[in-house]
Parts: structure tokens; C-alpha cells; sequence
């Protein structure tokens, strides 16, 4: 798989979460963690001496939009869903890593049919907007004057 900078910052801040959490298997929440995580910090943070600081800033800023636009605060919803995956069971953690797997396909497809030349971790953010995971849904809706999208 082709990825940016952005994306393998994603990658390896979702193994963080996940590891940090006790879990076994990545969750697709742990994906989301880290996107949000992205979304709170600048390219020369992620990778100061990478060549691809522009790209990686686009990415960063395109999710801050959609944040910002749907009036989501990303540091106080990670908290909310980093305290949600504590008391996840061992048995709703079974199988996800089937999920993940299901979301880099829809975001591979996502890349071919938009003619992109690597998946970024905005493709991938959008592609989790598209159908968010029913802890982040819960967090939503408990939000005071947050209508959550209708499906």
C-alpha cells in the first residue's frame, strides 16, 4: 500500500493507542484516535525532516475543516472515546481487526476511483467519517446541540 507521511504517522499512532489501551487487536477506534491525534499537531512535529511537509500539512488541515465544520473538538472527543475503549470488553474487541482491514479496502478504492497517487490519511479520514464506529456515534449524539448525521 502507498501511503504519505501523514498516514504512516496514523499507522503507527494507532498501534500507540491501542497498546497504551491493553488491547490486543487493533480497533477501528484506534484509527480514529489517531487521526484526531493528527489533526492537533503540525507537520514538523510529526516528521521535521521530511520532504513532504506540504502534503503532510494539507492533511492535517483538511481534517481540522471537517472538525471544525462539523464543530467536533478533537482533543475533548479523544479523551471521551479514549475513556469509552477502557471498558471495551475482550469479546466486542473480537474481529476488528476484519473491520480495519474492511476500511483501508473502501479507502483503497477510494484512491483508484479519485485518481489519487497514495492514500492519505485525509482519504482515510473521510472514509471513517463516511461511517463512524458506534462508540464515536455515541459520543456524538451525548454532545449538547450536536445533530448526528442521519443515515
Amino acid at each position: 500500500m502507498n501511503c504519505n507521511t501523514a498516514l504512516r504517522f496514523v499507522i503507527s499512532r494507532a498501534n500507540t493507542e491501542r497498546e497504551v489501551l491493553g488491547h490486543t487487536e487493533l480497533m477501528p477506534e484506534h484509527f480514529f484516535l489517531a487521526l484526531l491525534k493528527l489533526s492537533e499537531l503540525s507537520a514538523e512535529e510529526i516528521s521535521p525532516f521530511s520532504a513532504h511537509k506540504q502534503q503532510t500539512n494539507v492533511d492535517i488541515m483538511q481534517i481540522r475543516q471537517v472538525l471544525r465544520k462539523e464543530k467536533i473538538d478533537s482533543g475533548n472527543l479523544r479523551q471521551k472515546l479514549t475513556e469509552e475503549l477502557k471498558s471495551v470488553s475482550e469479546e466486542n474487541r473480537l474481529n476488528c481487526e476484519e473491520k480495519v482491514k474492511k476500511i483501508f479496502e473502501k479507502a483503497e478504492k477510494r484512491i483508484i476511483r479519485d485518481d489519487l497517487p497514495a492514500l492519505t490519511a485525509f482519504v482515510l479520514f473521510l472514509v471513517f467519517f463516511e461511517d463512524l464506529p458506534d462508540s464515536v456515534k455515541k459520543i456524538l449524539s451525548d454532545k449538547p446541540g450536536h445533530d448526528q448525521k442521519k443515515e
